[in-house]
């Protein structure tokens, strides 16, 4: 197993990738914000806003632009998950769920393929 940095091509935004030099994939590991959203880096990698410098960084919501709304630009992944707890636990469209690979309404198990997981609001 080697490991290595995965580069956005536009920006400065960058994260780990592991697996083979032939095979690298992005970080697989599930992490979990404050509010109980378990989410993988990859839905990050998808939410991040253009950035100039390696200084932190600030995500768009991916549930906002598919409902064809406005995002802010959220600063940090607590801000953005915070968010998505208050505007999106209650019901997002099945399409943008599997756009999202989201998975709404429970806890799921770590083996599951999603990007990112919102349980019940009253879970938090």
């Amino acid at each position: 197993m080697f490991k290595t940095v995965w580069l956005c091509k536009t920006c400065a935004f960058q994260g780990d990738a592991f697996g083979t030099e032939k095979a690298p994939i992005v970080d697989p590991n599930v992490h979990v914000a404050a509010n109980g959203i378990q989410y993988r880096w990859i839905f990050l990698a998808k939410s991040h806003a253009k950035k100039k410098s390696m200084e932190g960084a600030s995500y768009g919501c991916l549930f906002c632009v598919g409902e064809g709304k406005a995002t802010s630009l959220f600063g940090s992944v607590e801000v953005l998950m915070n968010h998505i707890i208050v505007d999106h636990a209650n019901g997002i469209r099945k399409d943008i769920m599997e756009n999202n690979k989201c998975i709404l309404g429970r806890v799921a198990s770590i083996s599951e393929e999603f990007d990112i997981n919102i349980p019940t609001v009253d879970v938090l």
